[in-house]
């Protein structure tokens, strides 16, 4: 199921073969002590349930966000820090997996997309 995602490397996209679990991981290992300069988004052809991507960046920890879509314009987004990268890595690969976050223990931040 991989290969039904792509991956926004600062930038540089990522799909197909290319896209695996290392790749994701090596990405996400590499925001470490960058803050804010680098970032990784990963998206899925098709929502998964009702989510569109989920992304990361680095600044004085991990900081995971996860939109879901609820209408054409109706959204919601929601927040995560870390300091363990293993941790941040685990959300990513099962994200490509097909598993969302539970996300009842990140903070609600839509309302600063508003």
């Amino acid at each position: 199921m991989m290969n039904d995602f792509e991956m926004d490397r600062s930038g540089t996209v990522i799909t197909g073969e290319q896209l695996n679990a290392d790749v994701l991981a090596e990405s996400i290992t590499a925001l470490y002590g960058d803050n804010y300069n680098n970032f990784v988004v990963l998206s899925p052809k098709t929502p998964l349930e009702n989510s569109i991507y989920l992304q990361a960046a680095y600044n004085d920890g991990y900081i995971l966000e996860i939109r879901f879509m609820l209408g054409k314009k109706e959204f919601k987004h929601y927040r995560y820090t870390t300091d363990k990268g293993q941790e941040a890595i685990a959300f990513f690969t099962e994200y490509m997996n097909n598993i969302v976050p539970n996300v009842t223990q990140w903070e609600n931040v839509t309302r600063e997309y508003i």
